[in-house]
């Protein structure tokens, strides 16, 4: 099986640095395309989809945003499940402050610089290693400020009605600040964690995927 991994906005694939999947389970990357103007988060995660060989077994994993992104995949191809890691499964789970952004057209307004350095700043108090803090220094200074402007507005606009074909599971922090859990219907809280856990609690991640994937390795070997 392949298991397919999209990052969040303004990261990439190095915030699953200490992820690790069970023998017999092949990590790969679906990694951000230019987006087309006005695109749509649906449309955007329909050209992702084409990286996908969906002749062979795979799952879908993704983080914050990327969780909205394979949402979408699951519903052009169908994956073995969908696991959402600090993320949402509808725009109805997203605060109230992004409603009023996207009614504001704030992504349009406010200086990309300014995102970024918010952005850090968020990831900075929920990354507890100094190593961590400074993976997250780098990615979100990488990032392309047309890129976050575009994808913003993407997710403040997005509509989807929560339910794929494909089993979903969800993991999500209890001090998440950015995507609050009380407004979330997670299968798994980790308790004290923020909305970076891939980074501080990746053991119970890893422990979280494995007990999902491992008993689908089995049905595939008969």
């Amino acid at each position: 099986m392949t298991v397919y991994f999209v990052s969040g906005l303004g990261a990439d694939a190095r915030v699953f640095n200490h992820v690790s999947l069970p023998a017999g389970v092949q990590m790969k990357h679906l990694h951000w395309l230019e987006p087309l103007a006005n695109e749509s988060l649906a449309s955007y995660a329909k050209r992702m989809a084409s990286a996908i060989n969906d002749q062979e077994p795979f799952a879908l994993v993704g983080l914050s945003m990327g969780g909205m992104i394979v949402q979408e995949i699951a519903r052009w191809i169908q994956p073995q499940c969908v696991f959402l890691i600090s993320s949402v499964r509808s725009a109805t789970e997203l605060p109230l402050y992004m409603h009023w952004a996207g009614k504001a057209r704030i992504p349009e307004i406010i200086p990309i610089s300014w995102l970024k350095t918010a952005s850090f700043v968020k990831r900075f108090f929920t990354t507890e290693s100094e190593q961590d803090k400074t993976l997250m220094r780098a990615v979100v200074s990488d990032s392309d400020p047309t890129f976050i402007r575009w994808a913003l507005r993407a997710v403040l606009d997005w509509r989807h009605p929560g339910h794929v074909g494909s089993p979903i599971y969800h993991i999500h922090g209890s001090r998440d600040l950015l995507l609050p859990m009380r407004l979330t219907q997670p299968d798994t809280v980790l308790k004290g964690a923020g909305h970076m856990l891939v980074l501080t609690h990746a053991s119970d991640v890893n422990a979280w995927l494995a007990q999902y994937l491992q008993p689908k390795l089995v049905v595939e070997t008969y």
